[in-house]
């Protein structure tokens, strides 16, 4: 008789015998298939189930999951999908203080009145020929170009901008347009465009003349030259609140600093009288790595540079006899911004 795990064995079996192998094989066939088809990324791990296994394996295979509030499949892939997808809220502004928000209309009704001063100023270039001869494409470019040299050199050093450097801008842009009073009328159009769309102040202020002495001193007085800067249009506590970077808080408490020292002394201070008043803060002069500073030195010519002080030479009593002594007085911009009453 022949060994019964033989193949001839096995094909010597009755005919119910090989249909129970048959069956007892096509489930690992099918397993088998099912593995290879997931390797192929063909069929979902979860839903996965042998060919023709039963009718419960089928409806749940074509039965789609619930949707939850999201629109996503039920389950946990449905939850983490919703999770990564749902937008972030914007951070909302808070106004419900009664403080903030006088502060916030007192700010705006000074907002509209200077808007409405350096409109009614624009408003009377209207009957004049500069306006009349312009035309609106002139116009928008010169303005824009304007608005542009006040934006970037305020960035660069936040030095002002002479009226004279303006003129030689419209002149080099258009040398035909050669008109009286067209830099005046481009700079209040370019006055209303910054407090209407960026909420900045082109506010106009007089330079401080150096004094001259001995062979540069000119006889009579001149007119002031003309000078911008820009202003931000909010309050000092929204700007505090709102605007303003920690870094730039130690250089302006450090502006604050020399010009309160400069205005007690009496609007002039030698520059050797600053030093030592300024190393008492420990800020010394020959400081060339300071840790929040860097060099001192230049960081006080920072200042000259943008018309908080204004260094000039010494002279009669205050000079002395070892060489030129230099002094510090007070700019337009440390007028305008602080003030003796701020000081």
């Amino acid at each position: 008789a022949p060994h019964p795990r033989s193949c001839k064995a096995r094909t010597m079996a009755p005919p119910k015998r090989r249909r129970e192998a048959a069956d007892n094989e096509a489930p690992e066939e099918e397993e088998v298939d099912a593995r290879r088809s997931r390797r192929r990324g063909n069929v979902d791990g979860d839903d996965a189930g042998p060919r023709g296994g039963g009718k419960e394996r089928g409806e749940r295979r074509q039965s789609p999951p619930p949707m939850n509030g999201n629109g996503n499949g039920g389950g946990r892939r449905g939850e983490a999908s919703g999770s990564r997808r749902a937008p972030q809220e914007p951070a909302r502004v808070d106004l419900r203080d009664d403080d903030d928000i006088d502060d916030y209309n007192a700010n705006d009704q000074d907002a509209v009145q200077l808007t409405q001063q350096y409109q009614s100023q624009l408003e009377s270039y209207d009957t004049q020929p500069v306006a009349q001869k312009v035309n609106v494409e002139e116009k928008n470019m010169l303005v824009a170009e304007v608005m542009r040299l006040m934006l970037f050199s305020q960035y660069k050093d936040n030095a002002p901008v002479q009226r004279s450097k303006i003129s030689e801008l419209i002149s080099k842009l258009c040398p035909q347009l050669k008109r009286n009073n067209l830099a005046a009328f481009i700079i209040v159009e370019a006055q209303v465009k910054f407090t209407t769309i960026f909420g900045y102040e082109m506010k106009e202020l007089d330079r401080v003349q150096q004094k001259k002495t001995g062979a540069n001193r000119v006889a009579g007085t001149s007119d002031p030259t003309k000078e911008y800067v820009l202003k931000s249009m909010l309050s000092a506590k929204s700007r505090r609140r709102w605007v303003d970077q920690p870094g730039e808080l130690a250089m302006r408490g450090f502006c604050i600093t020399v010009c309160s020292l400069v205005s007690i002394g009496g609007g002039q201070m030698e520059e050797e009288l600053l030093w030592r008043h300024l190393g008492a803060l420990g800020i010394n002069e020959a400081d060339e790595a300071h840790p929040t500073f860097g060099n001192t030195k230049a960081t006080l010519y920072k200042l000259v540079k943008q018309r908080y002080l204004i260094r000039e030479k010494l002279s009669g009593i205050h000079a002395g006899e070892a060489g030129e002594k230099f002094g510090y007085s007070l700019a337009e911009r440390a007028m305008d911004e602080l003030g003796e009453e701020g000081v």
